[in-house]
């Protein structure tokens, strides 16, 4: 799957967005800084963040008509009133990671993963759903925001068992009709996702074997929003916990905030060696941005922040408002 060059992310109908979600961010090349890697946390609060609403880009990515199969093996669809809630239910069913919504990667047969998810298509904004896995995109309204949540359930040609399970999430609120801004400490959120939270995710599964830092500052357009991205690797649990923070720059440095970040799950069948990445390439092949890859926007933490994981555990497993700071020269443009 090619990736987009360019999102737009001040405005946007909720169903060109959920088109967005499914496309990752090409790389583009620059020079990188030889600066030494420079680790600040700070308890100072960002100023207020603010989106600007701008226009829909006129140019179409591609044209997409998706029609839902009408049934999967008698499993009907839920009314919508019915769904909402029982989506909500769902999403806060009790399983330990990498299981998810009661889907296991390795486990779960991809009919039964399905099966799971067909009842909430009459609410899905994007749909590619069959008893062989697929896709499903729904905007879940919460008291005044919506969120929106997107769910892919993969597996190889031979395989009956889900092999990749990928959970998206975020928050979003209408500032004007047709129009929408990221909440990153939104509280209906957090009370849906907040088990996911950077923080309890290291508090409950101990410290990763890799944490990757990346940066997405784009100059060239302005206001539009950028983001630091950090990812934390359980390969040996069977996830990769993405998390997807606002990035504020103040005078040449760049504010992330770990407690106010959207969560993405990559699930799959734990691994204890190296081979999850090999296994995993494929699907980062058709997906794209499965795997944090270092290059010119994407460094291990150490070399982002100048801290180890060690210190990014013992610092960011209890509660914190600390942000992450570093060098706008250390990262290359968006």
């Amino acid at each position: 799957m090619k990736e987009v060059a360019m999102r737009e992310r001040n405005k946007f109908s909720l169903s060109s967005f959920v088109l967005l979600v499914v496309l990752s961010l090409i790389s583009c090349t620059a020079k990188l800084s030889t600066a030494e890697p420079s680790l600040i946390l700070t308890n100072t609060p960002l100023p207020q963040i603010t989106s600007t609403a701008l226009p829909l880009p006129t140019s179409t990515v591609f044209p997409l008509t998706i029609t839902p199969p009408s049934t999967i093996s008698g499993i009907s669809t839920l009314s919508p009133d019915k769904a909402y809630l029982e989506l909500e239910n769902l999403l806060r069913t009790d399983c330990v990671l990498p299981c998810f919504a009661g889907i296991t990667p390795g486990e779960t047969l991809l009919v039964d993963a399905s099966k799971t998810l067909f009842p909430f298509i009459g609410i899905s904004d994007w749909t590619s759903l069959s008893e062989r896995g697929g896709q499903l995109g729904i905007n879940l309204p919460k008291e005044d925001l919506i969120l929106n949540l997107f769910f892919q359930i993969y597996s190889s040609r031979n395989e009956n068992q889900v092999q990749l399970f990928r959970v998206f999430t975020e928050a979003l609120q209408e500032i004007e009709k047709g129009s929408y801004q990221w909440i990153y400490d939104a509280k209906p959120y957090h009370e849906v996702f907040g088990a996911y939270s950077l923080q309890n995710i290291l508090a409950t599964f101990g410290k990763p074997s890799e944490i990757y830092m990346t940066v997405e500052i784009n100059e060239a357009e302005y206001n539009s929003p950028d983001f630091v991205l950090l990812w934390l690797m359980y390969p040996q649990k069977g996830f990769i916990a993405k998390y997807t923070a606002n990035a504020e720059v103040i005078e040449g440095i760049v504010h992330g905030c770990p407690s106010k970040t959207f969560v993405e799950l990559w699930l799959f069948s734990p691994y204890y060696d190296e081979k999850y990445k090999e296994d995993l390439l494929p699907f980062d092949m058709e997906l794209g941005y499965v795997l944090p890859t270092p290059s010119i926007r994407t460094k291990p933490i150490s070399d982002g922040i100048g801290m180890s994981v060690d210190e990014f555990y013992q610092v960011f497993s209890q509660p914190t408002n600390q942000c992450l700071e570093t060098p706008r020269s250390k990262w290359a443009e968006f």
